[in-house]
C-alpha cells in the first residue's frame, strides 16, 4: 500500500510537471497573426474605453472654467485624456484636464489649467518678439546637448508661425513657434488662457500644413472657456498670490524654454515625430488608421475623412 502510495503521488508530480512543461511550450508557441495588435487596433481598443461628452455640451475642466462643446466634437476630462495620450504614445499626464476634438480625430486641443498665480499684464502693450524668439532660440540650442547625449533629435527654432499677442479683452496670450529637426519641420501653437491665480493652457495638436485652417476653429473654441466664478482675471484681489513672471516670462521660462529643453517641443503636445511633415503628421497618420477602424471611413490620402 506504501509503495502504491508512493507511486500515485509520483505519478500526479509527472503529470503536474507534464501540465507546466506543456503550459510552458504552449505559452512559446507563436500565436496567429490576427492575435498580434496594429498600432490602430491597439489605437482603437483604448480608444473605446474613452468616456466622451459629444457636442453640443458644456464640459468641465476641473473645478475652475467650463469649455462649450458643439455640435460635430467630443470632450474628455482627465481620466480620458490620460489615455488619450497612451493612444498618442505620449506619457500619461494626470495634470490635463481635458481634450476636446472634433469628431474625425483630424486634430485636437489639450487643456490644463496651472496654478502658479495671478499673471500681471502690464506687458500687454510692449511684447518684443524678436528678444523673445532669441530667448527660446537659445534654451532651445542649450536642450540639444541634453538631446545630443540621449540620441534624440536637435531642434532649431525656423521663426514664429504666429508672433505672441494678448488681447487684453478675452486675456488670452497667444504664440506659435516653427521648429526644425531632423524629423521634419514641427510647430508649437500655445493659447494661455489668464485667471484669477493661474492660467489655462491650451496646445493645438494638428499637422502644420493644416494650421492655418484650424486655427480659427480653435479660436473660436477657446473663446467660449469661461472661468467659474470667484476665478475670472477680473476678480482678483490685493492679497492673491501672484505669478513670478509676467506675460514675457509665461512664454520663455513659463512653458516654451522648460519643454525645449527637455525635448518636449520635438513632440507637438507630446506626439513623437516620424515623418518628413513633422510630429502632427505622425499623429494625424495614427489616427487615420484608427477612424477606419471605427467608421470604416478614409479618404484616398489616408487622411481621416472629413
Amino acid at each position: 500500500m506504501r509503495d502504491m502510495l508512493k507511486l500515485n503521488v509520483l505519478s500526479f508530480a509527472n503529470v503536474l510537471t507534464l501540465g507546466v512543461y506543456v503550459a510552458f511550450c504552449l505559452a512559446s508557441m507563436p500565436f496567429p497573426a490576427q492575435a498580434s495588435e496594429t498600432n490602430a487596433e491597439r489605437a482603437s481598443r483604448l480608444y473605446n474605453t474613452i468616456t466622451w461628452v459629444k457636442g453640443p455640451a458644456t464640459a468641465s475642466l476641473g473645478s475652475h472654467a467650463t469649455i462649450d462643446v458643439p455640435a460635430g466634437f467630443q470632450f474628455t476630462g482627465t481620466v480620458g485624456a490620460k489615455t488619450w495620450a497612451e493612444i498618442n504614445e505620449n506619457l500619461a499626464d494626470d495634470t490635463l484636464d481635458g481634450v476636446l476634438m472634433p469628431v474625425n480625430l483630424s486634430w485636437f486641443l489639450n487643456l490644463h489649467y496651472n496654478d502658479i498665480g495671478h499673471v500681471p499684464d502690464n506687458e500687454k502693450g510692449s511684447l518684443d518678439a524678436d528678444a523673445i524668439l532669441r530667448s527660446i532660440r537659445e534654451g532651445t540650442d542649450a536642450g540639444n546637448i541634453a538631446r545630443r547625449q540621449h540620441n534624440w533629435p536637435e531642434l532649431h527654432v525656423v521663426d514664429w508661425i504666429h508672433p505672441p499677442s494678448y488681447d487684453a479683452q478675452s486675456n488670452h496670450l497667444v504664440w506659435a513657434i516653427k521648429l526644425q529637426s531632423t524629423d521634419g519641420v514641427t510647430g508649437n501653437y500655445r493659447t494661455e488662457i489668464l485667471g484669477r491665480t493661474g492660467i489655462m493652457s491650451a496646445v493645438l495638436v494638428a499637422d502644420i500644413d493644416s494650421l492655418p485652417s484650424v486655427i480659427p476653429a480653435a479660436k473660436q473654441l477657446l473663446s467660449t472657456v469661461r472661468f467659474t466664478p470667484g476665478n475670472t482675471y477680473a476678480e482678483w484681489r490685493s492679497g492673491d498670490r501672484m505669478a513670478q513672471y509676467g506675460l514675457t516670462g509665461l512664454i520663455t521660462g513659463g512653458a516654451t524654454v522648460t519643454a525645449a529643453k527637455t525635448g518636449l517641443l520635438s513632440k507637438l503636445g507630446g506626439l513623437i515625430a516620424k515623418s518628413g511633415k513633422g510630429v502632427a503628421a505622425a499623429c494625424v497618420a495614427l489616427l487615420a488608421g484608427l477612424w477606419k477602424l471605427l467608421t470604416g471611413k478614409c479618404k484616398a490620402d489616408g487622411k481621416p475623412a472629413a
